[in-house]
């Protein structure tokens, strides 16, 4: 769909995500498992990493079904792989543009792992648009944990500042660029970083 004046501001926010399935690799792989009911901890990681080579051959559906199946084997989120398999139902969601979907797996990823920073902030990303009060304190959250996430700041900046505290705004955007100066460019022609007294 093409954005509308309305949502240009939004937009900004969702450009700086990237979702990427295949993070699930770094966290998977540094994680053990040290039993799973029926299935082995070797056969649930190879489960799992079907699930991310499906996904990222663009085989989303079956990598859906995938990652089902991994959450269904391990429902004590023994290590972290049904948390991962969530996140990244999430994501293929989010790519695709089914926002409740994603929203609920996200949701369901930080039941089980209430610390997953890439789950709450994807669904920060997620609820921005319906609800930017809620996405303000989910970035809150990730800040408070991880004070140098640019991406968290940035977007925070953006939602503060839209929201009508443009100096609080400032800050969070200003302290962002300087974590990660890639950020500058994507500061909308709106926002006034540096105000003439």
């Amino acid at each position: 769909p093409v954005p509308t004046a309305d949502n240009k501001k939004k937009n900004m926010i969702v450009t700086i995500l990237a979702i990427v399935v295949v993070l699930g690799v770094a966290i998977g792989a540094a994680l053990l498992l040290t039993s799973s009911g029926t299935k082995s901890a070797s056969d649930i990681a190879a489960e799992f990493n079907t699930g991310l080579t499906q996904a990222t051959a663009g085989q989303t559906d079956a990598a859906i079904a995938t990652f089902q199946q991994v959450i269904k084997d391990n429902p004590k989120n023994l290590g972290g792989y049904a948390a991962v398999s969530y996140f990244n139902i999430g994501s293929i969601h989010q790519q695709h543009g089914d926002i409740a979907d994603a929203i609920t797996n996200y949701q369901e990823a930080l039941k089980i792992a209430p610390g997953y920073l890439s789950a709450k902030f994807n669904l920060a990303v997620a609820v921005t648009p319906t609800n930017p009060t809620y996405a303000s304190t989910l970035y809150k959250e990730i800040i408070v944990i991880k004070p140098t996430d640019a991406n968290s700041l940035f977007n925070l900046g953006l939602l503060t500042y839209d929201a009508g505290n443009q100096a609080q705004g400032r800050i969070y955007i200003i302290k962002a660029i300087a974590l990660q100066p890639s950020l500058a460019p994507r500061v909308p022609t709106t926002v006034i970083l540096h105000p003439k007294k």
